[in-house]
Protein backbone atom coordinates (compact mmCIF):
# COMPACT_ATOMS: atom_id res chain seq x y z
CA UNK A 1 0.00 0.00 0.00
CA UNK A 2 1.44 3.17 -0.93
CA UNK A 3 2.19 6.02 1.45
CA UNK A 4 -1.00 8.21 0.01
CA UNK A 5 -3.45 4.95 -0.16
CA UNK A 6 -5.79 4.25 2.69
CA UNK A 7 -7.25 1.13 3.79
CA UNK A 8 -10.06 1.52 1.87
CA UNK A 9 -8.26 2.65 -1.36
CA UNK A 10 -6.88 -0.89 -0.94
CA UNK A 11 -10.27 -2.45 -0.52
CA UNK A 12 -11.30 -1.03 -3.65
CA UNK A 13 -8.54 -1.90 -5.88
CA UNK A 14 -8.43 -5.59 -4.72
CA UNK A 15 -12.25 -6.55 -4.42
CA UNK A 16 -14.76 -4.36 -5.37
CA UNK A 17 -14.33 -4.09 -9.05
CA UNK A 18 -13.17 -8.38 -9.69
CA UNK A 19 -16.09 -9.64 -10.58
CA UNK A 20 -18.38 -8.24 -8.78
CA UNK A 21 -20.86 -6.67 -11.56
CA UNK A 22 -20.61 -9.28 -14.52
CA UNK A 23 -23.70 -8.79 -15.68
CA UNK A 24 -24.39 -5.14 -15.99
CA UNK A 25 -24.93 -3.14 -19.24
CA UNK A 26 -22.76 -0.50 -17.96
CA UNK A 27 -18.46 0.05 -18.29
CA UNK A 28 -17.32 0.77 -14.76
CA UNK A 29 -13.58 2.38 -14.38
CA UNK A 30 -11.20 3.72 -12.58
CA UNK A 31 -8.29 6.37 -14.05
CA UNK A 32 -5.90 7.16 -11.58
CA UNK A 33 -4.36 10.47 -11.11
CA UNK A 34 -0.76 11.10 -10.60
CA UNK A 35 0.71 13.75 -8.05
CA UNK A 36 2.18 14.96 -11.79
CA UNK A 37 -1.18 14.98 -13.18
CA UNK A 38 -0.27 11.73 -15.59
CA UNK A 39 -4.20 10.06 -15.99
CA UNK A 40 -4.12 6.19 -16.59
CA UNK A 41 -6.93 3.76 -16.19
CA UNK A 42 -6.20 1.77 -13.12
CA UNK A 43 -9.30 -0.82 -13.76
CA UNK A 44 -11.55 -1.38 -16.44
CA UNK A 45 -14.84 -3.79 -15.92
CA UNK A 46 -16.76 -4.08 -19.73
CA UNK A 47 -20.60 -5.04 -19.46
CA UNK A 48 -21.99 -8.56 -20.05
CA UNK A 49 -21.06 -9.15 -24.18
CA UNK A 50 -18.92 -5.80 -24.11
CA UNK A 51 -15.22 -7.39 -24.01
CA UNK A 52 -14.84 -6.20 -27.41
CA UNK A 53 -16.67 -2.76 -27.12
CA UNK A 54 -16.01 0.73 -26.11
CA UNK A 55 -13.16 -0.14 -23.11
CA UNK A 56 -11.52 -3.00 -22.73
CA UNK A 57 -9.34 -4.67 -19.38
CA UNK A 58 -6.21 -4.55 -21.75
CA UNK A 59 -6.73 -0.63 -21.02
CA UNK A 60 -5.26 -1.46 -17.47
CA UNK A 61 -2.02 0.69 -16.99
CA UNK A 62 -2.46 2.59 -19.95
CA UNK A 63 -2.91 6.18 -20.79
CA UNK A 64 -6.04 7.20 -22.71
CA UNK A 65 -3.91 8.17 -25.76
CA UNK A 66 -1.80 5.32 -25.67
CA UNK A 67 -5.10 2.55 -26.05
CA UNK A 68 -7.83 4.65 -27.83
CA UNK A 69 -8.61 6.57 -30.84
CA UNK A 70 -7.41 9.84 -30.86
CA UNK A 71 -10.72 10.97 -31.85
CA UNK A 72 -11.88 9.57 -28.29
CA UNK A 73 -8.77 10.02 -26.29
CA UNK A 74 -9.13 13.86 -26.90
CA UNK A 75 -12.74 13.66 -25.94
CA UNK A 76 -12.13 11.59 -22.87
CA UNK A 77 -9.23 13.86 -21.80
CA UNK A 78 -11.12 17.11 -21.67
CA UNK A 79 -13.73 15.38 -19.75
CA UNK A 80 -11.63 13.88 -17.51
CA UNK A 81 -9.24 17.50 -16.73
CA UNK A 82 -12.55 18.90 -16.34
CA UNK A 83 -13.51 16.88 -13.44
CA UNK A 84 -10.14 17.93 -12.13
CA UNK A 85 -10.67 21.29 -12.82
CA UNK A 86 -14.32 21.78 -11.15
CA UNK A 87 -13.53 19.47 -8.59
CA UNK A 88 -17.07 17.66 -8.68
CA UNK A 89 -19.15 14.70 -10.73
CA UNK A 90 -19.76 15.04 -13.95
CA UNK A 91 -22.57 13.59 -16.57
CA UNK A 92 -22.64 14.03 -20.07
CA UNK A 93 -23.42 12.15 -23.17
CA UNK A 94 -21.39 11.73 -26.47
CA UNK A 95 -20.45 10.00 -28.81
CA UNK A 96 -17.78 7.28 -29.40
CA UNK A 97 -16.77 5.02 -32.76
CA UNK A 98 -16.82 1.41 -31.82
CA UNK A 99 -16.04 -1.08 -34.28
CA UNK A 100 -16.62 1.38 -37.04
CA UNK A 101 -19.83 2.71 -35.36
CA UNK A 102 -20.89 5.66 -34.07
CA UNK A 103 -22.30 4.83 -30.26
CA UNK A 104 -23.86 7.26 -27.98
CA UNK A 105 -23.16 6.92 -24.23
CA UNK A 106 -24.08 8.25 -20.92
CA UNK A 107 -21.28 8.57 -18.41
CA UNK A 108 -20.41 9.50 -15.11
CA UNK A 109 -17.30 10.75 -13.58
CA UNK A 110 -17.16 11.23 -9.84
CA UNK A 111 -13.61 12.48 -8.39
CA UNK A 112 -12.36 10.23 -5.64
CA UNK A 113 -9.79 12.28 -2.77
CA UNK A 114 -7.30 10.56 -0.75
CA UNK A 115 -7.09 11.33 2.96
CA UNK A 116 -5.22 14.70 2.49
CA UNK A 117 -8.11 15.67 0.21
CA UNK A 118 -6.06 15.30 -3.02
CA UNK A 119 -8.29 14.02 -6.08
CA UNK A 120 -6.36 11.02 -6.90
CA UNK A 121 -8.99 8.91 -8.72
CA UNK A 122 -11.62 9.03 -10.74
CA UNK A 123 -14.30 6.71 -11.16
CA UNK A 124 -16.56 6.06 -13.80
CA UNK A 125 -19.54 4.57 -15.11
CA UNK A 126 -20.42 4.53 -19.10
CA UNK A 127 -23.78 3.40 -20.63
CA UNK A 128 -24.69 2.61 -23.51
CA UNK A 129 -27.90 4.45 -24.91
CA UNK A 130 -28.05 3.78 -28.26
CA UNK A 131 -30.07 1.61 -28.64
CA UNK A 132 -32.60 4.07 -26.46
CA UNK A 133 -31.52 7.09 -29.04
CA UNK A 134 -32.54 5.10 -31.86
CA UNK A 135 -35.93 4.15 -30.29
CA UNK A 136 -36.74 7.73 -29.82
CA UNK A 137 -35.94 8.54 -33.20
CA UNK A 138 -37.79 5.56 -34.40
CA UNK A 139 -41.11 6.93 -32.70
CA UNK A 140 -41.32 9.88 -34.78
CA UNK A 141 -41.31 7.75 -37.57
CA UNK A 142 -43.91 5.07 -37.63
CA UNK A 143 -44.37 1.94 -35.23
CA UNK A 144 -42.64 -0.99 -38.24
CA UNK A 145 -39.44 0.92 -38.10
CA UNK A 146 -39.65 1.15 -34.21
CA UNK A 147 -39.88 -2.34 -34.03
CA UNK A 148 -37.55 -3.00 -36.52
CA UNK A 149 -34.85 -0.29 -34.72
CA UNK A 150 -35.51 -2.41 -30.99
CA UNK A 151 -35.44 -5.84 -32.95
CA UNK A 152 -32.54 -7.78 -31.32
CA UNK A 153 -31.92 -5.61 -28.40
CA UNK A 154 -31.70 -6.45 -24.58
CA UNK A 155 -34.94 -4.09 -23.90
CA UNK A 156 -38.90 -4.36 -23.97
CA UNK A 157 -40.81 -1.46 -25.16
CA UNK A 158 -43.88 -0.55 -23.79
CA UNK A 159 -46.37 1.93 -25.76
CA UNK A 160 -49.40 2.87 -23.75
CA UNK A 161 -52.31 4.76 -25.44
CA UNK A 162 -53.52 6.64 -22.25
CA UNK A 163 -56.86 7.90 -24.05
CA UNK A 164 -57.44 4.54 -24.68
CA UNK A 165 -55.85 2.66 -22.24
CA UNK A 166 -54.61 0.51 -24.54
CA UNK A 167 -50.68 -0.79 -24.21
CA UNK A 168 -48.63 -2.28 -26.93
CA UNK A 169 -45.73 -4.72 -25.52
CA UNK A 170 -42.78 -5.08 -27.58
CA UNK A 171 -42.16 -9.16 -28.60
CA UNK A 172 -39.07 -8.79 -26.12
CA UNK A 173 -40.71 -7.56 -23.38
CA UNK A 174 -42.80 -11.18 -23.43
CA UNK A 175 -39.80 -12.52 -23.74
CA UNK A 176 -38.25 -11.38 -20.73
CA UNK A 177 -41.10 -12.74 -19.00
CA UNK A 178 -40.70 -15.90 -20.95
CA UNK A 179 -44.30 -15.69 -21.86
CA UNK A 180 -46.04 -15.62 -25.29
CA UNK A 181 -47.30 -12.59 -26.33
CA UNK A 182 -51.51 -12.97 -25.13
CA UNK A 183 -49.82 -13.83 -21.56
CA UNK A 184 -51.06 -10.47 -20.66
CA UNK A 185 -54.15 -8.32 -21.07
CA UNK A 186 -53.02 -5.21 -23.60
CA UNK A 187 -53.71 -2.77 -20.58
CA UNK A 188 -52.03 -0.94 -17.69
CA UNK A 189 -53.79 -2.73 -15.27
CA UNK A 190 -52.69 -6.14 -17.30
CA UNK A 191 -48.53 -4.99 -16.32
CA UNK A 192 -49.67 -4.00 -13.45
CA UNK A 193 -51.33 -7.31 -11.74
CA UNK A 194 -47.97 -8.73 -12.02
CA UNK A 195 -46.08 -6.28 -10.02
CA UNK A 196 -44.68 -7.58 -6.47
CA UNK A 197 -47.29 -6.50 -4.08
CA UNK A 198 -44.89 -4.73 -2.40
CA UNK A 199 -43.63 -2.49 -5.49
CA UNK A 200 -46.80 -1.82 -7.01
CA UNK A 201 -47.22 1.70 -5.12
CA UNK A 202 -44.50 2.61 -5.98
CA UNK A 203 -44.67 2.12 -9.69
CA UNK A 204 -47.81 3.76 -9.48
CA UNK A 205 -46.48 6.52 -7.42
CA UNK A 206 -43.66 6.90 -9.91
CA UNK A 207 -45.98 7.28 -12.86
CA UNK A 208 -48.56 9.47 -11.39
CA UNK A 209 -45.75 12.08 -10.54
CA UNK A 210 -44.38 11.95 -14.38
CA UNK A 211 -48.27 12.56 -15.43
CA UNK A 212 -48.85 15.05 -13.43
CA UNK A 213 -44.99 16.71 -14.97
CA UNK A 214 -43.86 17.27 -11.29
CA UNK A 215 -41.16 14.42 -12.74
CA UNK A 216 -39.36 14.96 -16.10
CA UNK A 217 -39.56 11.46 -16.64
CA UNK A 218 -40.80 8.07 -15.20
CA UNK A 219 -38.09 5.97 -14.05
CA UNK A 220 -38.49 3.14 -11.37
CA UNK A 221 -36.97 -0.02 -10.30
CA UNK A 222 -39.13 -3.16 -9.42
CA UNK A 223 -39.96 -6.88 -9.43
CA UNK A 224 -42.34 -8.66 -11.75
CA UNK A 225 -43.92 -12.01 -11.90
CA UNK A 226 -41.89 -14.37 -14.66
CA UNK A 227 -43.77 -17.32 -16.35
CA UNK A 228 -41.75 -19.82 -14.08
CA UNK A 229 -43.58 -18.06 -11.04
CA UNK A 230 -39.71 -16.18 -9.88
CA UNK A 231 -39.83 -12.51 -9.70
CA UNK A 232 -37.11 -10.60 -11.90
CA UNK A 233 -36.05 -7.24 -11.39
CA UNK A 234 -36.21 -4.44 -13.98
CA UNK A 235 -35.94 -1.13 -14.66
CA UNK A 236 -38.87 0.42 -16.35
CA UNK A 237 -38.30 4.08 -17.97
CA UNK A 238 -40.67 6.09 -19.90
CA UNK A 239 -41.35 9.72 -20.91
CA UNK A 240 -45.02 11.18 -22.12
CA UNK A 241 -44.37 11.64 -25.79
CA UNK A 242 -47.93 13.34 -26.98
CA UNK A 243 -50.81 15.67 -25.24
CA UNK A 244 -54.23 16.26 -26.24
CA UNK A 245 -55.48 19.52 -26.86
CA UNK A 246 -56.43 20.46 -22.91
CA UNK A 247 -52.60 19.76 -22.38
CA UNK A 248 -53.25 16.32 -20.81
CA UNK A 249 -51.19 13.38 -21.65
CA UNK A 250 -51.94 11.13 -24.26
CA UNK A 251 -49.23 9.28 -25.24
CA UNK A 252 -46.19 7.89 -22.78
CA UNK A 253 -43.41 5.11 -24.03
CA UNK A 254 -40.69 2.88 -22.45
CA UNK A 255 -38.00 0.64 -22.34
CA UNK A 256 -38.14 -2.27 -19.62
CA UNK A 257 -34.61 -3.75 -18.91
CA UNK A 258 -33.82 -6.80 -16.84
CA UNK A 259 -31.46 -5.87 -14.12
CA UNK A 260 -31.74 -9.34 -11.97
CA UNK A 261 -28.58 -9.84 -12.06
CA UNK A 262 -27.48 -6.10 -11.16
CA UNK A 263 -29.67 -6.87 -8.08
CA UNK A 264 -28.45 -9.34 -7.03
CA UNK A 265 -24.72 -8.44 -7.16
CA UNK A 266 -26.42 -5.47 -5.07
CA UNK A 267 -27.82 -7.70 -2.80
CA UNK A 268 -24.44 -10.00 -2.41
CA UNK A 269 -22.96 -6.38 -1.72
CA UNK A 270 -24.90 -5.03 0.89
CA UNK A 271 -24.59 -8.78 2.80
CA UNK A 272 -20.49 -7.96 2.80
CA UNK A 273 -21.27 -4.26 4.51
CA UNK A 274 -23.87 -6.06 6.75
CA UNK A 275 -21.25 -8.59 7.73
CA UNK A 276 -18.72 -6.29 7.93
CA UNK A 277 -20.83 -4.29 10.25
CA UNK A 278 -21.75 -7.48 12.40
CA UNK A 279 -17.87 -8.00 12.97
CA UNK A 280 -17.10 -4.90 13.40
CA UNK A 281 -19.95 -4.16 15.87
CA UNK A 282 -19.29 -7.12 18.29
CA UNK A 283 -15.88 -5.95 19.34
CA UNK A 284 -17.25 -2.35 19.83
CA UNK A 285 -19.34 -3.49 22.07
CA UNK A 286 -16.66 -5.40 23.93
CA UNK A 287 -14.87 -2.13 24.49
CA UNK A 288 -17.43 0.17 25.70
CA UNK A 289 -18.00 -3.01 28.36
CA UNK A 290 -14.39 -2.91 29.60
CA UNK A 291 -14.51 1.31 29.08
CA UNK A 292 -17.82 1.09 31.88
CA UNK A 293 -15.69 -1.36 33.93
CA UNK A 294 -12.66 0.79 34.51
CA UNK A 295 -15.05 3.67 35.47
CA UNK A 296 -16.72 1.90 37.95
CA UNK A 297 -13.31 0.65 39.07
CA UNK A 298 -11.24 3.69 38.76
CA UNK A 299 -13.98 6.03 39.33
CA UNK A 300 -12.95 9.49 38.24
CA UNK A 301 -9.29 8.76 38.86
CA UNK A 302 -7.32 12.01 36.42
CA UNK A 303 -4.86 9.02 35.74
CA UNK A 304 -7.60 6.98 33.53
CA UNK A 305 -10.45 9.24 32.77
CA UNK A 306 -8.48 11.05 29.82
CA UNK A 307 -7.84 7.79 27.90
CA UNK A 308 -10.98 6.04 29.32
CA UNK A 309 -12.74 9.60 27.31
CA UNK A 310 -10.40 8.85 24.33
CA UNK A 311 -11.22 5.59 23.80
CA UNK A 312 -14.99 5.82 24.40
CA UNK A 313 -15.28 8.62 21.65
CA UNK A 314 -13.60 6.80 19.18
CA UNK A 315 -15.78 3.52 19.96
CA UNK A 316 -19.06 5.95 19.77
CA UNK A 317 -17.28 7.43 16.37
CA UNK A 318 -16.85 3.29 14.78
CA UNK A 319 -20.35 2.33 16.37
CA UNK A 320 -21.82 5.39 14.02
CA UNK A 321 -19.46 5.00 10.94
CA UNK A 322 -21.13 1.17 10.83
CA UNK A 323 -24.85 2.34 11.22
CA UNK A 324 -24.57 4.99 8.27
CA UNK A 325 -23.02 2.60 6.40
CA UNK A 326 -25.88 0.21 6.58
CA UNK A 327 -28.26 2.81 6.19
CA UNK A 328 -26.41 4.00 3.38
CA UNK A 329 -26.66 0.35 1.47
CA UNK A 330 -30.33 -0.28 2.09
CA UNK A 331 -32.20 -1.22 -1.11
CA UNK A 332 -34.05 1.57 -3.26
CA UNK A 333 -37.66 0.14 -2.90
CA UNK A 334 -39.55 2.31 -1.41
CA UNK A 335 -42.96 0.50 -0.25
CA UNK A 336 -44.34 3.86 0.65
CA UNK A 337 -47.78 3.53 2.82
CA UNK A 338 -49.84 6.92 4.56
CA UNK A 339 -48.07 8.55 7.05
CA UNK A 340 -49.24 10.95 9.66
CA UNK A 341 -46.50 13.78 9.08
CA UNK A 342 -47.19 15.44 12.84
CA UNK A 343 -46.60 12.23 14.15
CA UNK A 344 -43.25 11.38 12.08
CA UNK A 345 -41.50 14.69 13.12
CA UNK A 346 -42.42 14.50 16.95
CA UNK A 347 -41.13 10.93 16.90
CA UNK A 348 -38.17 12.41 15.03
CA UNK A 349 -37.84 15.56 17.49
CA UNK A 350 -37.97 13.51 21.01
CA UNK A 351 -34.72 11.20 19.14
CA UNK A 352 -33.05 14.52 19.35
CA UNK A 353 -34.45 15.95 22.38
CA UNK A 354 -30.74 14.58 24.52
CA UNK A 355 -28.65 16.28 22.09
CA UNK A 356 -30.91 19.56 22.50
CA UNK A 357 -30.28 19.57 26.18
CA UNK A 358 -27.13 18.82 25.96
CA UNK A 359 -26.23 22.12 23.90
CA UNK A 360 -29.17 24.17 25.40
CA UNK A 361 -31.06 25.09 22.52
CA UNK A 362 -34.81 24.72 22.10
CA UNK A 363 -36.70 22.53 19.27
CA UNK A 364 -39.32 23.81 17.31
CA UNK A 365 -42.39 21.98 15.49
CA UNK A 366 -44.24 25.03 13.08
CA UNK A 367 -46.76 22.51 11.37
CA UNK A 368 -49.19 23.98 8.86
CA UNK A 369 -51.48 21.28 9.34
CA UNK A 370 -51.14 18.93 11.76
CA UNK A 371 -53.73 16.18 10.13
CA UNK A 372 -51.17 16.10 6.69
CA UNK A 373 -51.03 12.47 5.37
CA UNK A 374 -48.28 11.20 2.28
CA UNK A 375 -47.45 8.51 1.15
CA UNK A 376 -44.01 7.69 2.88
CA UNK A 377 -41.95 4.92 4.02
CA UNK A 378 -41.89 6.59 7.41
CA UNK A 379 -39.00 4.85 8.82
CA UNK A 380 -36.76 6.34 5.72
CA UNK A 381 -38.28 9.74 6.26
CA UNK A 382 -38.04 9.33 10.01
CA UNK A 383 -34.03 9.51 9.23
CA UNK A 384 -34.20 12.51 6.86
CA UNK A 385 -35.56 14.57 9.43
CA UNK A 386 -33.54 13.13 12.49
CA UNK A 387 -30.02 13.88 10.26
CA UNK A 388 -31.52 17.18 9.54
CA UNK A 389 -32.29 18.02 13.25
CA UNK A 390 -29.11 16.23 14.74
CA UNK A 391 -27.12 18.82 12.08
CA UNK A 392 -28.82 21.90 12.88
CA UNK A 393 -28.82 21.46 16.90
CA UNK A 394 -24.96 20.65 16.26
CA UNK A 395 -24.15 24.09 14.55
CA UNK A 396 -26.57 25.80 17.27
CA UNK A 397 -25.32 28.63 19.59
CA UNK A 398 -26.16 27.94 23.19
CA UNK A 399 -29.64 29.21 23.73
CA UNK A 400 -30.54 29.48 19.98
CA UNK A 401 -33.74 27.68 18.34
CA UNK A 402 -33.79 24.85 15.97
CA UNK A 403 -37.31 25.15 13.91
CA UNK A 404 -38.61 22.84 12.10
CA UNK A 405 -41.65 24.14 9.77
CA UNK A 406 -44.05 22.83 7.03
CA UNK A 407 -46.12 25.10 4.50
CA UNK A 408 -48.11 24.13 1.10
CA UNK A 409 -46.93 26.08 -2.03
CA UNK A 410 -47.36 25.84 -5.47
CA UNK A 411 -44.00 25.99 -7.53
CA UNK A 412 -43.61 25.46 -11.49
CA UNK A 413 -47.18 25.03 -11.46
CA UNK A 414 -47.33 21.79 -9.17
CA UNK A 415 -48.24 21.66 -5.81
CA UNK A 416 -45.17 20.54 -3.09
CA UNK A 417 -45.29 20.31 0.80
CA UNK A 418 -42.22 22.46 1.54
CA UNK A 419 -40.60 21.07 4.54
CA UNK A 420 -37.65 23.65 6.30
CA UNK A 421 -34.93 22.78 8.99
CA UNK A 422 -33.13 26.56 10.21
CA UNK A 423 -30.71 26.74 12.78
CA UNK A 424 -29.26 30.26 14.23
CA UNK A 425 -25.73 29.06 13.66
CA UNK A 426 -22.89 30.26 11.70
CA UNK A 427 -24.62 28.74 8.16
CA UNK A 428 -22.90 26.74 5.26
CA UNK A 429 -19.56 27.36 4.16
CA UNK A 430 -19.39 27.90 0.48
CA UNK A 431 -17.54 24.65 -0.06
CA UNK A 432 -19.46 23.07 2.55
CA UNK A 433 -22.47 24.14 0.91
CA UNK A 434 -21.49 22.99 -2.61
CA UNK A 435 -19.63 19.17 -1.71
CA UNK A 436 -22.41 18.52 1.59
CA UNK A 437 -24.26 15.98 -0.56
CA UNK A 438 -20.95 13.76 -1.35
CA UNK A 439 -20.18 10.60 0.38
CA UNK A 440 -17.73 10.72 3.06
CA UNK A 441 -17.18 14.60 2.95
CA UNK A 442 -17.94 16.28 6.32
CA UNK A 443 -16.41 19.21 7.80
CA UNK A 444 -17.98 17.57 11.39
CA UNK A 445 -15.42 16.50 14.02
CA UNK A 446 -16.78 12.68 14.52
CA UNK A 447 -19.17 12.87 11.68
CA UNK A 448 -19.24 10.11 8.90
CA UNK A 449 -20.05 12.33 6.05
CA UNK A 450 -22.74 10.21 5.05
CA UNK A 451 -26.11 11.63 6.62
CA UNK A 452 -26.73 14.06 3.81
CA UNK A 453 -26.22 11.47 1.47
CA UNK A 454 -28.74 9.12 3.22
CA UNK A 455 -31.00 12.52 3.31
CA UNK A 456 -30.42 13.18 -0.47
CA UNK A 457 -30.93 9.75 -1.62
CA UNK A 458 -34.17 9.57 0.01
CA UNK A 459 -36.18 12.95 -0.36
CA UNK A 460 -35.30 11.98 -4.00
CA UNK A 461 -37.01 8.42 -4.16
CA UNK A 462 -39.64 9.96 -2.84
CA UNK A 463 -40.07 12.38 -5.87
CA UNK A 464 -39.05 15.13 -4.36
CA UNK A 465 -35.94 17.18 -3.46
CA UNK A 466 -33.47 19.10 -0.92
CA UNK A 467 -31.69 22.77 -0.85
CA UNK A 468 -28.91 24.15 1.42
CA UNK A 469 -28.22 28.10 2.07
CA UNK A 470 -28.02 30.59 4.30
CA UNK A 471 -30.68 32.70 5.97
CA UNK A 472 -30.69 36.35 5.62
CA UNK A 473 -30.57 36.89 8.98
CA UNK A 474 -27.45 34.22 9.48
CA UNK A 475 -27.77 30.77 10.26
CA UNK A 476 -28.25 27.37 7.97
CA UNK A 477 -32.14 26.29 5.60
CA UNK A 478 -32.21 23.29 4.62
CA UNK A 479 -35.37 22.62 2.52
CA UNK A 480 -36.67 19.32 1.86
CA UNK A 481 -39.31 19.40 -1.47
CA UNK A 482 -42.17 16.69 -1.21
CA UNK A 483 -44.86 16.77 -3.95
CA UNK A 484 -48.54 16.87 -3.16
CA UNK A 485 -50.24 13.89 -4.49
CA UNK A 486 -53.39 13.87 -5.78
CA UNK A 487 -54.97 9.94 -5.46
CA UNK A 488 -51.89 7.75 -5.69
CA UNK A 489 -53.40 4.77 -7.08
CA UNK A 490 -55.10 6.65 -10.07
CA UNK A 491 -53.11 6.30 -12.74
CA UNK A 492 -55.17 8.00 -15.10
CA UNK A 493 -55.88 12.01 -14.59
CA UNK A 494 -59.84 12.43 -14.04
CA UNK A 495 -61.00 14.93 -16.82
CA UNK A 496 -62.81 16.49 -14.23
CA UNK A 497 -60.01 17.04 -11.57
CA UNK A 498 -59.57 21.15 -11.01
Amino acid sequence: MSPSETPLDKLLADQAYDGLFPNLYDWIYVVGVSEAGELTFETVNPPLGGGSGFLLPEFTGKTPAQCLPPESAALLMNHFNRVLAEERPLLYEEEHVVAGRARSFQTTLTPVRNKWSRIHRIAAVSRDITALKEAEAALHASEERLNLALEGTQQGLWDWNVATGEVYRSPRWFSMLGLEPTGVAPTMEGGLARIHPEDRLQVEGAMNAHLEGRQATYQVEYRILSRSTDWIWVFDAGKVVAWDDQGRPARMTGMCTDITERRRAEESLRALVGGVVHEIRNPVYGISINLDAMEATFGEEPRYMPFVAALRESAERISSLMNDLKDYGEPRTLNPEPCLVKALLEEAARSCEPQAARHRCTLGLHLGNPHLVLPLNGRRMHQVFRNLMENAIHHSPQGGEVAVRCRRDRREGHEWWIFTVEDQGPGFAPETQARAFEPFFTRRKGGTGLGLSIVKRVVEEHGGSVELANRSGGGAIVTVKLPAPRKVATLMQDPDHD
